[in-house]
């Protein structure tokens, strides 16, 4: 994906491109009225459709046994098919474009509370792209084929009408007047779309603040521009996230502002960093940074293997007691312990080795160890290359980075170590 502009071209189908900048919502929603269209094609005889699987469901016998009624059924089953493989080959394309969509509105459009909330839900539709498990066979799957397809159609219908009003409408935010949504921190611009009050704005305030300042202190403030959007229902598991197709940074807001707020947005901006200053030509070494922190993980769990715990050994956790039944070598996560709970003995608990050492007290990641060595949080272990950037990017700014990584770090991003 090329990182030189916030365009962004979505896939129509195999093979083809269509030329919709994603950050255009103008665009976007011409585009997502076209792609709504393909699903009404099917739709005008739906409801037909669905009274005869009804009926066939409740009824097998009748529509097996009566010619006229077995050639309405199989013409049934085969339009619920037909719907069906229509969802399958256009819904990618259709889930993406809804996505930009209304992302676009909620960051471009000042919002009453009732439109936002829908706006927000119909977000959630399209970030999540699920399609349905139907476990049924024979009639009763394409019967719930059919209803799937006519209520996702009627949603559909419901959101074409929703990002009109909301483009024809609506407000772009402001930065004047009492009612104004946007406000200036330092090099970002904070909008609020999510009808946050002042005091919880100036809180995520505070916290851009502190990043930039963290930013500016590391070199690394070339990341510090464009808009934040502050929100709060969109994304449930995290507290901002990055768009680099949009370059896009959102920040999710609550009342209570909470601890990690700083260190995610400084990880949100690696991503920015990585996209938009690093480049495509550098995606090799951000894969041999990660190889070589992965590397010294490696180093770190040999060592523990020496630190075992024998059968009969004593864990305490959360007011509870445990007793080390075995330790057994697995393939896939190396040494794990088996550990049976002394209150319920046939209740078998099992952990890695690494995790038992850990909440004995006897390993985890001390990044204050001058010695140091392997991943600075087991989500950049977990996540891969570029998650694990992300996260030596903030740790770096906040001089929080062991020294083994900072020189590694250092030279990936500057050409030099300090």
């Amino acid at each position: 994906m090329s990182t030189s502009s916030t365009k962004d071209f979505l896939p129509v189908r195999a093979g083809m491109l269509l030329r919709v900048a994603a950050d255009d919502p103008q665009g976007l929603l011409v585009d997502f009225e076209k792609r709504v269209g393909n699903f009404r094609r099917v739709l005008s005889k739906m409801d037909e459709t669905l009274t005869v699987l009804e009926k066939a469901a409740a009824r097998p016998n009748e529509y097996f046994d009566q010619p006229e009624l077995k050639k309405q059924l199989t013409d049934a089953l085969q339009h619920a098919e037909t719907a069906w493989s229509i969802f399958g080959v256009e819904s990618n394309a259709l889930y993406k474009t809804g996505y930009y969509l209304f992302l676009n509105i909620l960051q471009n459009y000042a919002l009453a509370p009732g439109l936002r909330r829908k706006v927000e839900a119909a977000f959630k539709m399209y970030e999540k792209r699920s399609r349905p498990r139907i476990s049924a066979r024979g009639i009763l799957r394409s019967l719930k084929q059919a209803q799937f397809y006519k209520d996702l159609a009627g949603r559909l219908l419901e959101h074409t009408a929703l990002a009109e009003q909301c483009i024809s409408g609506a407000k772009e935010h402001t930065e004047d007047g009492p009612t104004a949504t946007k406000m200036k921190v330092g090099r970002f611009t904070l909008i609020n779309s999510g009808g946050f009050s002042d005091k919880t704005m100036q809180m995520v305030a505070g916290a851009i603040k502190e990043a930039e300042h963290l930013l500016k202190a590391s070199r690394l403030n070339q990341v510090c521009y464009g808009a934040v959007s502050v929100t709060k229902t969109l994304i449930s598991k995290t507290l901002a996230f990055y768009v680099p197709q949009t370059d896009a940074l959102f920040v999710k807001a609550d009342e209570e502002e909470d601890p990690k707020l700083v260190h995610t947005i400084l990880h949100e901006l690696g991503h920015r960093y990585e996209k938009k200053f690093l480049g495509e030509n550098k995606t090799r070494q951000v894969q041999e940074l990660f190889n070589l922190v992965h590397k010294h993980e490696r180093e770190n769990k040999r060592r523990n293997e020496g630190k075992q715990p024998k059968p009969g050994d004593k864990l305490s956790h959360k007011g509870r007691t445990f007793t080390v039944r075995d330790v057994e070598s697995n393939l896939k996560s190396g040494f794990v312990v088996h550990l049976i709970l002394d209150s319920r003995p046939g209740a078998i608990a099992t952990i890695p080795l690494e995790s038992y050492l850990i909440l004995q007290g006897e390993a985890g990641r001390d990044l204050t160890d001058p010695n140091f060595k392997g991943f600075v949080t087991d989500y950049a272990l977990k996540k891969g290359s570029s998650e694990n950037f992300a996260e030596m990017f903030a740790y770096y700014c906040q001089d929080n980075l062991p020294v083994s990584q900072s020189v590694a770090f250092e030279e990936l991003v500057f050409g030099e170590s300090k």
